[in-house]
């Protein structure tokens, strides 16, 4: 129940990130929003750490936003892990908090969002809280589709 920040010493400048929240098929609450825009800010000042590799644990990559606890912690009907801040969402999908290195995501099973590339056991999201997505998700194809 965590994001893992590893640097591999055996693998040269290559970090991996992993969504460690297989229970809730990786969705992110505030808690999780916080420790993604950590590693991602490690990620980008450690001088040693040159291409990053974002994964998720179980049978889902990421899910996006856990509602279930994310909505309520957002409004004050739980309370706030220590530490968070507005910004936390916004970094942890690199919004406004630009990384000039490599980042690889290695997708298996479901993922939430667009992609480029992706392999075979991906299922690309079609629809969001019952409403169609108007970014054009429906009707995008993939590059690099193998």
């Amino acid at each position: 129940m965590s994001i893992d920040y590893t640097q591999h010493d055996h693998l040269d400048h290559i970090v991996t990130i992993t969504i460690n929240r297989p229970e809730a098929r990786n969705s992110l609450d505030m808690a999780h929003f916080r420790d993604l825009a950590h590693a991602w800010a490690a990620f980008r000042d450690d001088a040693n750490a040159w291409v990053a590799v974002i994964t998720g644990v179980g049978h889902d990559f990421c899910t996006g936003a856990d509602l279930k606890k994310f909505i309520p912690e957002l409004t004050g009907d739980l309370p706030r892990p220590e530490g968070w801040n507005k910004d936390d969402a916004i970094h942890a999908v690199l919004h406004r908090f630009p990384v000039y290195k490599p980042i690889v995501a290695a997708v298996n099973g479901t993922c939430r969002g667009r992609l480029r590339n992706a392999g075979p056991d991906r299922h690309p999201g079609g629809r969001t809280r019952g409403a169609v997505r108007g970014d054009g998700a429906q009707t995008r194809t993939f590059r690099g589709w193998r």
